[in-house]
């Protein structure tokens, strides 16, 4: 990625931007699209997951039960 953007912070460096302000922005920058893409991610992935979790038990006739642990912490 760093090699396809090479220009860019070259530009930002010609503008005057410190080198240290371009490794933070590519930083933030990476750290939002990485938060986003799990958050997106977990998400859509936990819809699936329930469906293939009773299409699987459908398979070995094993009845559907939801319920939520409180287990005690420890």
């Amino acid at each position: 990625m760093l090699g396809q953007r090479k220009k860019e912070f070259a530009a930002y460096e010609l503008m005057g931007m410190e080198v240290k302000t371009v490794r933070s922005l590519l930083l933030v920058e990476n750290s939002m699209i990485g938060g986003t893409a799990f958050l997106l991610g977990s998400l859509v992935g936990t819809g699936p997951s329930g469906l293939l979790n009773q299409v699987v038990q459908n398979i070995f006739e094993i009845p559907h039960t939801y319920r939520i642990c409180a287990c005690p912490a420890g």
